[in-house]
């Protein structure tokens, strides 16, 4: 589903074949997105719709400021447990995956730029 799609067409599409398999066809699904939007549709239907993600592990950097330590996640050096836990990922995780995959670190560097720019 949402292959080949913008992703605000693949979110659309995504979003209305929940809602129709929740409140049309009524049937038990498992339904798996990396759409945010589409997640959230388990707190508009509570009693429908759970939502889980991947549990992961992620570092914090301390960094001292004026004498208070301040907990910093650092995205470097997230490891995924591959336990499914209750709730909706709070980010996408696909630049992690990419370094897992050995992806040269330059082309990471440069997604994550880009990444930036989108999410602004």
């Amino acid at each position: 589903l949402g292959r080949g799609t913008s992703t605000h067409d693949g979110v659309a599409l995504a979003m209305a074949t929940l809602e129709h398999l929740t409140q049309v066809t009524m049937c038990k699904t498992l339904f798996v997105t990396h759409y945010p939007k589409v997640a959230q549709l388990s707190l508009q239907f509570p009693a429908l719709l759970n939502s889980a993600h991947m549990a992961f592990h992620q570092p914090v950097a301390s960094k001292t400021s004026s004498s208070v330590d301040l907990a910093i996640p650092t995205d470097q050096q997230i490891t995924f447990l591959y336990k499914l836990v209750p709730g909706i990922a709070e980010k996408s995780f696909g630049l992690n995956v990419a370094r897992m995959a050995n992806i040269p670190r330059s082309v990471i560097d440069i997604a994550t730029v880009k990444a930036a720019e989108l999410e602004n």
